[in-house]
């Protein structure tokens, strides 16, 4: 026994935390889980026969209601005399003969305007030539000229304000005009807005008519759609204004030979 080690407090406190680390310890922390799902199911449980419970009690017969009693014929009487309207009011109203129907009412304006069917876009038919070609708007490629309008109307406030002016009073017809069919003698591409100019009655567009899809200059328009917009009634219409082949130049010419029109 004399050659044993001695063993010190230090060795003997290093070997139960040991111990302690490796057995005491997970134990603990197993049962303190094992007793936090125990709380867990218990609360779900509570929870559930709330819910059953409210489940019943929402869908329980509700007690019989006590019966009512007639009232009296004399109270009913008195109601009567109360709420009746006077006798001038009665004589007021319009009496009818027997088998004469009431006259329908008047609709509102909100009403008619509601029920009216919606306004059909013109049909433009050229004022000279035969219309070989048919297209709308909506089918050709919207082009931007560098040098239009030209500097007579942007250098006058006069004539710049009217035709923003019928500009912004056409946009309510816009579906209508792009959508209106145009008989043209010559094909078209692409289009501008050529002209715009407001009255006090009537708006006055042209549109610029191009056989080619990037026209450079207004000069190579072969015809111009125009409408006219009755600004009171709101009337729509117009034509075809097509250019005379002896107006064309040599170059609109070749343009309009290559997409196929007849010149």
């Amino acid at each position: 026994m004399a050659n044993l080690p001695n063993i010190t407090q230090t060795e003997l406190a290093v070997l139960a935390a040991a111990v302690l680390l490796l057995f005491v310890a997970p134990a603990v922390l197993s049962w303190a889980d094992e007793r936090r799902q125990r709380r867990t199911q218990r609360a779900m449980i509570a929870a559930e026969a709330v819910r059953v419970a409210s489940t019943v009690e929402s869908t329980a017969p509700l007690p019989d209601a006590p019966a009512i009693e007639p009232a009296p014929a004399e109270a009913l009487q008195h109601a009567h005399a109360a709420f009746a309207p006077p006798p001038e009011a009665v004589a007021a109203l319009p009496t009818m003969e027997p088998g004469s129907s009431p006259a329908p009412a008047v609709a509102t304006d909100a009403a008619a305007a509601s029920t009216a069917p919606p306004a059909m876009a013109p049909e433009l038919h050229p004022l000279s030539g035969t219309p070989q070609h048919r297209f709308r708007l909506d089918d050709l490629h919207r082009a931007q000229l560098s040098d239009w309008p030209p500097a007579a109307i942007r250098n006058d406030p006069e004539r710049s304000s009217r035709r923003q002016e019928a500009e912004q009073g056409a946009e309510p017809y816009r579906t209508r005009i792009c959508e209106a069919l145009i008989l043209s003698p010559y094909p078209a591409r692409s289009y501008c807005l050529g002209t715009a100019d407001a009255e006090a009655s009537e708006l006055r567009l042209s549109f610029l008519l191009f056989p080619v899809v990037w026209p450079m200059s207004q000069n190579q328009a072969v015809a111009q759609a125009v409408f006219r917009v009755d600004r009171i009634t709101g009337e729509l219409r117009g034509w075809v204004d097509a250019l005379r082949p002896q107006e064309l130049s040599e170059e609109n010419r070749r343009e309009i030979h290559e997409a196929g029109g007849a010149v």
